[in-house]
């Protein structure tokens, strides 16, 4: 049975030969003389020069010691498993004559050959063949391309990897296509990260956790690295691995929405919503590490409690509007008197708990004083109406006696804000326990 190729629809038949980075061609043999290419894939076009188009003889493109060894195997093959690999030259118009090889293997439509060909200019070693994965059933790829992971499926063989299949979500993820924009793993790894250190890190780390994977035989414990795609995007992806026969088998999940989420669901667990600054959880988080940091390079570390002074009657004269803008314009213009590294949290209603890094009782008493003066000076302005504010704060610096106990030096801060209060508020006291 011959069929005309003319009326055949090739983009629905062989879809996948545009998703497979090795150079294919769908031959058609039409007699026992005439073979014409029905379809082909970019990496093919490329090799011939982009000479190629549907039903364009093959006699046209090879010549004629080639066309000699290649014909006779072309018509002799009636299995769908690739035969042996047939050496074969290829002169491009640039003058350089390539060394190629070529695989034959039947497809299910009637006289349609697939013709892979490798190209092993350099004189590389040749691998066993793979199984192909045209080989799959239409419904198995449509199953795959349906998947919401990107899948890829490779040859084992490291010196000569060729990419057998990808899946459509992979270009969804991406944007990258193995015809047009990476070749080979080198390229691959220059695009998916430009920055050298980093893409050394990212692959030290794959090629040896997937070799280790592949010798035991087991799943690669999954690695998650943020990848550069073809927009310009940058994505969150978490990769994973595991050697399947002669195959290597990659599956790459988009995780940035996931990890962004998780992100914010952090954030907000350790920060206080109305202020935007650290919560009391946050606080005691980082205190304990701040501490032991300070303790081991034997560097003063000092803290901060501060109480606005008469805030229920700033809640209750005015209402909690005003009390809130109150509360969040103290922490505006606290943090404008802090530098970076200093840790400013909302311990609950209107107390704050400040840690100072490196800072000595009399530093830490000179901030305190600029917090006081810079709140008392200024009325905080809310719907039109001015409110004054001070506050109180007590300090305590970190000594022998706390033994890396947060609570211990803030219950001497909050001790000296007592006696703040107790002598007329709108000032600052400090603990003067040595």
């Amino acid at each position: 049975m011959t069929i005309d190729n003319a009326t055949i629809d090739y983009s629905n038949h062989f879809p996948w030969i545009h998703q497979v980075g090795t150079a294919l061609l769908v031959l058609h043999l039409l007699n026992e003389r005439e073979i014409v290419v029905a379809e082909y894939n970019q990496s093919a076009s490329r090799l011939f020069d982009h000479q190629l188009h549907q039903h364009v003889l093959l006699d046209t493109l090879l010549d004629a010691d080639t066309l000699g060894t290649l014909k006779p195997v072309i018509h002799n093959t009636h299995d769908k498993h690739p035969g042996t690999g047939i050496p074969f030259h290829l002169r491009q118009r640039n003058g350089m004559t390539r060394t190629l090889v070529g695989r034959v293997s039947n497809l299910e439509l009637p006289d349609h050959l697939l013709l892979t060909i490798i190209d092993k200019t350099g004189g590389a070693e040749f691998p066993p063949p793979p199984k192909d994965m045209a080989l799959l059933s239409d419904e198995t790829k449509a199953i795959l391309n349906w998947l919401p992971v990107a899948i890829e499926v490779a040859s084992a063989n490291t010196q000569a990897a060729d990419t057998l299949f990808i899946n459509n979500k992979f270009f969804d993820i991406f944007g990258y296509t193995p015809e047009q924009d990476v070749q080979t793993l080198d390229e691959w790894w220059e695009v998916a990260y430009p920055d050298p250190e980093y893409r050394k890190l990212v692959s030290d780390t794959w090629l040896s956790a997937t070799k280790e994977a592949a010798e035991k035989g087991i799943d690669m414990p999954p690695q998650t690295w943020e990848v550069c795609c073809k927009d310009g995007s940058r994505k969150n992806i978490e990769f994973r691995f595991r050697a399947i026969g002669d195959k290597h088998v990659n599956i790459y999940l988009d995780v940035t929405e996931q990890l962004a989420q998780a992100a914010a669901l952090r954030k907000m667990a350790h920060i206080d919503p109305l202020t935007g600054i650290a919560n009391r959880r946050y606080f005691f988080s980082q205190a304990d590490q701040l501490i032991r940091q300070h303790q081991e390079k034997n560097s003063p570390l000092s803290a901060l409690i501060m109480d606005i002074d008469y805030f229920k009657v700033i809640n209750d004269k005015h209402g909690h509007e005003y009390g809130d803008e109150a509360l969040k314009n103290i922490v505006l213009r606290t943090q404008n008197l802090l530098g970076k590294n200093c840790l400013l949290a909302r311990m609950g209603g209107e107390e704050f708990a400040v840690l100072l890094p490196d800072s000595s009782r009399l530093a830490a008493e000179k901030i305190a004083e600029q917090i006081c003066e810079q709140i008392r000076q200024t009325p905080i302005h809310v719907l039109n109406i001015d409110i004054p504010v001070t506050v109180s704060i007590g300090v305590a610096v970190l000594n022998g006696q706390d033994e890396g106990d947060i609570n211990s030096l803030l219950q001497r801060a909050d001790k000296a804000l007592y006696k703040a209060k107790a002598t007329g508020r709108d000032r600052v006291i400090a603990d003067e326990t040595k």
